[in-house]
């Protein structure tokens, strides 16, 4: 039996926990400004004035001997772009020899697919003269290789064991990339799942090399049938004549994270490497939330809901805690609707929801521009206008998914205006296009570099490479099958439980760069591809200038020297040796100082 004292109390504690809860819900509507972009600040900075090294003689040079077109030149000239070098294209080594005696150049790069061997070894040798940083992008076929003794000294190749072996995998070495040591083996105590990983490039030649070398990755073998020190080397260095020459034997350099191998390459032989990043990573979350009732039949036979019920009660829980979890801001492409040839209409009543959620997290809303029906695609947005007028109050889309690539009618549409208040646009990166550009003076585009449900090796290195060379990556969740399942793959259940454990382990956010949605990310590209800047060092202060962005972001790595002291700006730690830098002054100086408190030492 209850006492009346103790009823009292108990009933007290209830009210006060009532209120409590009800006081701290009040408070959150309060301040929850769903309809109002956060991320909606005006683009300071416009493609009228991005950075061109043409005219600019204090930018320091890069000479590319090899084809002018292909994505190997692609990714050269990117990387130079964002990298604030010049660049010119050579055909032959004589040609180069003279661009690198206009003392402009302090760096070689050879595609020798595109030497002509034996005829052009003499000039090659004496190419190497000169006193630049030299990297074979690609080397030539193995057997000129093992014809040709010049190459072999410059190469550091003492024989070649075989013109082609398969490895069982691969292994980088810690310090080169960012991120670490990488091994890229299965073994035969992996699942299937963990095999299936395994897509990278495997055949190769075998190269057995000498005194003087130093190799980053190498393939791998039974290291009781191979001596770990013959396995075949992938990517090395040579010390030929006083000076350094580095060798990629595969096609890593014709792939997007060529541009990351390449800033690795410059800190191999740098005292220390500074260049700048952009530091935004993106998940762009498209066809997800779809305001329309469609593929009810389907849906309703899969989970016994709507499919605005499934959006709301299964799917969204779980995005929900997958971006808490991980501290991932998450931008969501809407679907008004999807299907513009059937007979259902977009429902306004779960737009609150949504964006209240969507709020609550950080993330923002985008629009996707992707459709099916018979309708052209001017219509479908002005059909979606006047669906946003009556359900989204103020709410201002900045950034918006084009689907695989901008087709015509995109195009159309953006050139016409029809889209006004867009700032950014995200696609699936292309072969031969730019990762991140201006798309005209007032819109950039922004590539996808990788998909949630997908991971490999491959994919690893490439993500390892890009956020070492710009501190970027947008990673799309499709969530566009999960509401039109083609099979048991696309089913929510089986998707999320994919995605969560790719996010939560490979694509986890622990790089040290910054989560940001697709209009953070703009800002960021803005003041990156407008950027201009000079650094040099005094003792043990390195100096950063920085012209024509707001802000700007900088990796630092260094050889075994820690950053004492930054002024006009902030840093955090990366890794062991490498820094991201925040230059919030137009004059940023950073003190250095060695593992013992000295100054002014370098290990290579």
């Amino acid at each position: 039996m209850v006492s009346y004292r103790n009823l009292f109390s108990i009933c007290t504690t209830m009210a006060v926990l009532f209120f409590m809860f009800q006081f701290f819900q009040l408070f959150k509507e309060s301040g929850n400004a769903y309809d109002t972009n956060e991320y909606a600040a005006e683009a300071s900075l416009s493609g009228e004035k991005q950075w061109e090294a043409s005219g600019r003689a204090d930018v320091p040079g890069v000479v590319f001997l090899g084809e002018d077109s292909g994505e190997l030149a692609n990714v050269i000239s990117q990387w130079c772009l964002y990298t604030k070098h010049s660049l010119t294209i050579a055909e032959t080594p004589v040609q180069a020899a003279e661009m690198l005696g206009e003392g402009t150049a302090d760096m070689l790069l050879i595609d020798g697919t595109a030497l002509k061997l034996p005829e052009q070894e003499e000039a090659l040798t004496a190419l190497l003269e000169e006193n630049v940083t030299t990297v074979f992008v690609r080397l030539p076929e193995a057997k000129r290789v093992e014809e040709s003794a010049g190459l072999k000294s410059i190469l550091g190749i003492e024989k070649v064991r075989n013109l082609s072996v398969k490895t069982e995998g691969l292994q980088m070495y810690p310090g080169f990339l960012l991120g670490g040591e990488a091994v890229y083996k299965t073994t035969e105590d992996m699942d299937e799942k963990q095999k299936k990983l395994q897509d990278m490039e495997l055949e190769m030649p075998w190269y057995q090399l000498g005194t003087g070398t130093k190799i980053f990755m190498t393939g791998m073998f039974d290291e009781d049938e191979v001596d770990r020190e013959l396995f075949p080397p992938v990517i090395w260095r040579n010390s030929y004549k006083g000076k350094l020459v580095f060798a990629v034997n595969g096609e890593y350099m014709a792939e997007l994270g060529g541009m990351g191998f390449l800033n690795a390459f410059c800190y191999e032989c740098q005292e220390y490497s500074l260049y700048p990043v952009i530091n935004a990573e993106n998940v762009t979350v498209s066809g997800f939330p779809n305001f329309a009732e469609e593929n009810a039949d389907r849906i309703m036979e899969l989970y016994s809901r709507s499919p605005s019920t499934v959006q709301q009660d299964v799917m969204w829980p779980g995005v929900y805690a997958l971006a808490e979890k991980n501290r991932r801001k998450l931008t969501f492409c809407f679907t008004t609707q999807y299907d513009y040839g059937d007979d259902c209409e977009p429902y306004g009543d779960r737009v609150v929801f949504f964006l209240k959620q969507m709020k609550e997290i950080g993330a923002e809303g985008a629009q996707n521009l992707e459709y099916q029906g018979n309708i052209t695609l001017a219509d479908k947005l002005e059909k979606d206008r006047v669906f946003w007028e009556q359900n989204g109050g103020a709410y201002r889309f900045l950034a918006y998914y084009a689907g695989e690539y901008l087709d015509e009618e995109e195009r159309r549409a953006i050139d016409g205006g029809s889209l006004p208040d867009l700032r950014t646009v995200a696609a699936e990166y292309q072969p031969g296009e730019p990762l991140v550009s201006y798309y005209n003076s007032g819109i950039t585009m922004q590539g996808i570099t990788g998909h949630a449900e997908v991971y490999s090796y491959s994919q690893d290195l490439q993500r390892r490479s890009l956020e070492t060379a710009l501190g970027y990556y947008n990673l799309q969740m499709d969530l566009q099958p999960a509401l039109w399942p083609a099979s048991r793959e696309d089913q929510w259940e089986h998707y999320f439980d994919v995605v969560s454990s790719n996010i939560s382990t490979y694509w986890s956010g622990q790089s040290g760069f910054d989560s940001t949605t697709l209009t953070e990310s703009d800002g960021r590209i803005r003041n990156f591809l407008n950027l201009s800047y000079a650094q040099d060092r005094q003792g043990d202060t390195v100096t950063i200038r920085v012209e024509g962005a707001g802000e700007a972001w900088f990796v630092l790595r260094t050889h075994r020297e820690a950053i004492k002291d930054v002024q006009g700006g902030e840093y955090s730690l990366l890794e062991e040796n490498a820094y991201l830098i925040h230059c919030t002054d137009p004059v940023v100086k950073i003190q250095l100082e060695g593992e013992d408190g000295q100054t002014g030492f370098y290990f290579s």
